[in-house]
């Protein structure tokens, strides 16, 4: 009878413990690879609707709520496709670029030449001027659109002046002027020759002109008695070394084609974008044109349900507001594109909303 016990009651152990050995397995998830590409680009990925499995042609596949999650078997790398674009974790980081193009690392890719400064962006990184692999118009219609549509520019200076580079695959676009430097900026505290000549000159000036500084100076300066001082720094820069102030987002044209939200903030200050949205019409605003984050960076997003009326039962399918936060971190120009759809479907947004925002120090 005790050995009868003994063998169920190690019987019902190893049944419990292979239910919970399943339920573990059924634990959905990203891992690895697909985990660190999804931590970098949550709001492209979107979540798991599958844990990882192999496909017929030797890759590693998962489902998402936003596309489909691939290692490459071909050459090793990890990727995301929503239908149309993909996301890859390659030798650059993580860069984007559609479905029918190829960057120059990639298998099979050969060397290829673009005439959009899109495509471009997306296939070279960054860059701090286009070289040969760019072979459209010298200033692109788009940079002339998106000044004159965002930053209220006139076309003529646009296509005469204008200076264009890409930016962890975005496109950024430069107006020279007398104190609009395009180029990389100087980061330097120690005085020039000409700022202590000025000083020696003009000792406690509260400024120094930029024909004693040098028009790259990443600070403002003064004197203090003959010595030139540092009174703050006005111009952000970005990693490539490039003031933030003076960059200005490019943007495609399905952006352009409605007048954009205009916001001007504060260095430092976080500020919202309200939309309209109902989630159960499965619809939900995504950023597919992300701002130049050297300038604004985003927080978070949360949905905001419409307040009911105690006097009233609720109503059924009410929407809401998507409210996105940002934070903004250098003085400069960006815009930001968001689009209305269903993460599932591979057609047009239904809805798509611009916002240029202005940074200032």
């Amino acid at each position: 009878m005790k050995r009868t016990i003994l063998v169920l009651s190690l019987a019902i152990t190893a049944m419990f413990t292979l239910a919970g050995l399943a339920l573990a397995q059924q634990q959905i998830e990203f891992k690895l690879g697909f985990k660190t590409l999804a931590d970098q680009v949550p709001d492209v990925v979107g979540q798991p609707l599958e844990n990882e499995h192999w496909g017929a042609n030797g890759d590693s596949l998962q489902q998402t709520s936003n596309g489909l999650m691939a290692w490459r078997k071909a050459d090793n790398w990890t990727a995301f496709t929503n239908g149309s674009r993909t996301w890859i974790n390659g030798p650059q980081g993580v860069q984007a670029r559609a479905n029918d193009e190829r960057f120059p690392w990639e298998a099979g890719a050969g060397q290829q030449t673009f005439s959009d400064p899109f495509a471009y962006c997306t296939a070279v990184g960054t860059i701090d001027q286009p070289d040969s692999r760019y072979v459209g118009p010298k200033i692109p219609d788009a940079n002339v659109d998106s000044f004159v549509t965002l930053y209220d520019e006139q076309a003529d200076y646009v296509s005469q002046f204008g200076s264009w580079r890409c930016f962890r695959s975005q496109p950024l676009a430069c107006l020279p002027g007398a104190n609009l430097p395009c180029w990389k900026m100087n980061t330097s505290q120690t005085p020039n020759d000409g700022m202590a000549q000025y000083c020696q000159a003009n000792p406690d000036s509260d400024f120094i002109p930029a024909v004693a500084t040098g028009h790259d100076t990443v600070y403002s300066w003064r004197c203090t008695g003959t010595t030139p001082t540092i009174e703050r720094q006005w111009v952000g820069v970005d990693p490539e070394g490039f003031g933030t102030n003076f960059w200005y987002a490019m943007l495609p044209g399905e952006y352009l084609q409605a007048p954009p939200e205009q916001k001007r903030v504060q260095t430092g200050d976080r500020f919202e974008v309200v939309l309209k949205s109902n989630p159960t019409t499965g619809y939900k605003w995504q950023i597919t044109w992300p701002p130049y984050e050297s300038v604004v960076k985003l927080v978070g997003s949360t949905y905001r349900a419409q307040p009911q009326n105690p006097n009233r039962p609720p109503i059924a399918g009410a929407g809401g507001e998507e409210v996105w936060t940002f934070e903004a971190v250098n003085p400069g120009n960006v815009a930001i594109g968001l689009s209305y759809s269903r993460p599932w479907e591979s057609r047009q947004p239904a809805q798509r909303h611009t916002v240029a925002v202005t940074v200032e120090q």
